[in-house]
């Protein structure tokens, strides 16, 4: 009779064991609602702005090549300058967690 409740109690432990060891996890993850912008070809001396709206997101920055600059998702007016003259005017669309690459001639 002793050898019932031991083997009794070794399988109600083991199906306690197996149960715990099934249990569920849910996790959900939110990435923040970033896009980039990235310049290639010749970015020597230009400066990028920016507009949304009819204001201005970038006065005049700086580029750099390969570099990617972090912009809010959205619709934008890209005006790229080298020396006072429009090289590059674009309307884009920038999605969430997405990369636009702009090539300067």
């Amino acid at each position: 009779m002793n050898v019932r409740y031991v083997v009794f109690g070794a399988v109600v432990l083991a199906a306690m064991t197996l149960a715990a060891c099934y249990g569920t996890r849910q996790e959900a993850r939110q990435l923040d609602a970033v896009s980039y912008l990235s310049f290639t070809g010749n970015v020597q001396d230009c400066t990028a702005i920016l507009r949304q709206d009819g204001e201005t997101v970038w006065p005049g920055t700086e580029i750099a090549r390969r570099a990617r600059y972090t912009v809010e998702p959205g619709v934008y007016e890209l005006t790229v300058q080298r020396a006072g003259k429009v090289i590059v005017r674009r309307l884009i669309y920038l999605e969430d967690q997405q990369t636009f690459e702009v090539r300067i001639p």
